[in-house]
């Protein structure tokens, strides 16, 4: 009889050691569906005070820094305005994200899905897919691109006396719609006739971090590439932090900057990391080189 009660006595503690975690990880779901709910809740009501007030609640500090209230607050209008009061139809829940479908009284659907990361089950990120309504006006009424309208336009950029460059020529142009911004530069060697294009890509507007991811081709056919981002300062100076990579794979961090001096003047530095971390410039007087934009 003895033997018979310790073994269910094993049993139970055996059972009672597999609900512990189970419950735990409930209690984490419900964390994050809660967040989850109520911020669909704000989007239903449609209030952008109250909207703002349960995104500081429920969103982590990253979430909350990538986009100003202002801007959530368009996103709310735009969503609100399509489907009126929404009704959550299924919530599903797949490791850190959360899925929300929802239909909305005016008709459509819309699926929220959020991105939950750290202790405190904080959203970190979300998408939203809409069905079912008429195409929906931009939710930006602002313009991104606004900091980086002055570099639009063909520069001539004074590299120094006796520099290996020679003349160099920066072209900047929008994309279709200002949709990117082209960007190519072009230097004449050693006194060339003909210039040679050094390298060209597209700086394009990143919503989620909010400044511009930076692509470009170097020296046509040699393989080499530089990747990174663009954004503006407080002070209206521009900068962009790269990371050339070679055709042999051996990677250099740039870091250029733009600022402008007049209507149609401006001084730029391009500048190159070292391995103990301090920079110098790419090549001698790059850290000021003036640019004159050419007449329209």
């Amino acid at each position: 009889m003895r033997q018979v009660h310790r073994a269910l006595s094993a049993v139970a503690l055996i059972a009672l050691a597999a609900i512990v975690p189970i419950a735990s990880a409930l209690a984490q779901t419900s964390i994050a569906e809660t967040r989850a709910r109520a911020v669909v809740q704000a989007f239903s009501i449609g209030d952008a005070t109250a909207f703002e007030h349960t995104a500081q609640a429920n969103y982590t500090p990253a979430a909350l820094a990538r986009r100003q209230p202002a801007q959530r607050a368009q996103t709310l209008q735009q969503i609100h305005n399509s489907f009126g009061e929404l009704h959550i139809t299924a919530v599903t829940a797949n490791g850190p994200t959360i899925v929300a479908t929802t239909s909305g009284a005016q008709g459509g659907q819309a699926v929220f899905t959020f991105t939950i990361a750290g202790r405190d089950q904080r959203i970190d990120a979300i998408s939203i897919q809409t069905s079912g309504v008429a195409a929906m006006a931009p939710a930006r009424t602002d313009n991104p691109y606004a900091a980086y309208a002055f570099l639009i336009g063909e520069w001539d950029t004074s590299a120094p006396a006796g520099s290996a460059e020679g003349a160099i020529r920066q072209s900047l142009r929008w994309g279709p719609s200002n949709s990117y911004i082209w960007y190519g530069v072009y230097n004449r060697l050693g006194g060339a006739a003909q210039e040679q294009l050094h390298q060209e890509g597209i700086m394009v507007f990143n919503a989620q971090r909010n400044n511009l991811d930076f692509l470009f081709v170097h020296e046509p056919g040699s393989y080499g590439e530089e990747q990174g981002s663009v954004h503006a300062e407080p002070d209206g100076s521009i900068v962009r932090e790269t990371n050339a990579v070679a055709g042999d794979g051996a990677v250099t961090h740039f870091r250029q900057t733009w600022r402008r001096t007049g209507d149609n003047t401006a001084v730029t530095s391009l500048m190159r990391q070292r391995q103990d971390g301090s920079w110098e410039p790419n090549f001698p007087g790059a850290d000021n080189l003036v640019m004159t934009r050419r007449a329209a």
